[in-house]
């Protein structure tokens, strides 16, 4: 996927980073690389801010003196029945939902959001989602007022366990606009 395919968002500068082929194996196993079935959001603010400075170096000072966002670009490889993707209407997910969790990765320490259950979330998903629809969604937003993430997770559909195993890719990209 390459940054101007984006829709058009108003960033003056967009990198991509991250790529992740999830496609489950017999030697990494299902949890190290499939599907991830737990509601989270990938980035607390915090690890947005130090993941844009570890990732673009002195460059990034300067261009998180603006509007700074983190979106995630998602596309199933074939169609998806098992395991679908689905993304939470952020204005149903309270902070007080939100679990502040460190993970470590491998040139790093980081934090991301873990979301406790709640009857009030909003869940979306396409049933059967083919490679020519991408899903596109909010991992951290700085600017306040807007929605700030899209928690998101995998999840069983008791009647499409027995259909073959979701692939999908992901990247995710930097936007920065114009301090204003």
């Amino acid at each position: 996927m390459q940054a101007n395919r984006l829709p058009r968002t108003g960033a003056k500068h967009v990198f991509l980073f991250n790529p992740i082929h999830r496609k489950p194996s017999s030697e990494r196993g299902k949890a190290a690389q499939g599907p991830v079935q737990l509601v989270h959001s990938d980035l607390t603010p915090e690890d947005a801010v130090a993941g844009a400075r570890h990732d673009l170096g002195p460059q990034a000072e300067e261009l998180l003196k603006g509007r700074f966002q983190v979106i995630h670009a998602w596309r199933p490889l074939k169609p998806v029945y098992k395991d679908p993707f689905a993304v939470a209407d952020a204005r149903s997910v309270a902070d007080e939902d939100l679990v502040h969790t460190e993970v470590v990765f491998p040139s790093r320490k980081g934090s991301t959001f873990n979301v406790t259950a709640s009857p009030n979330h909003r869940f979306y998903f396409r049933y059967g989602q083919t490679p020519d629809i991408v899903t596109l969604f909010k991992s951290y937003d700085s600017e306040v007022g807007v929605a700030r993430r899209n928690p998101h997770s995998a999840f069983v559909d008791p009647t499409t366990v027995d259909c073959s195993d979701r692939e999908s890719f992901e990247i995710r990209a930097y936007l920065f606009h114009e301090s204003q």
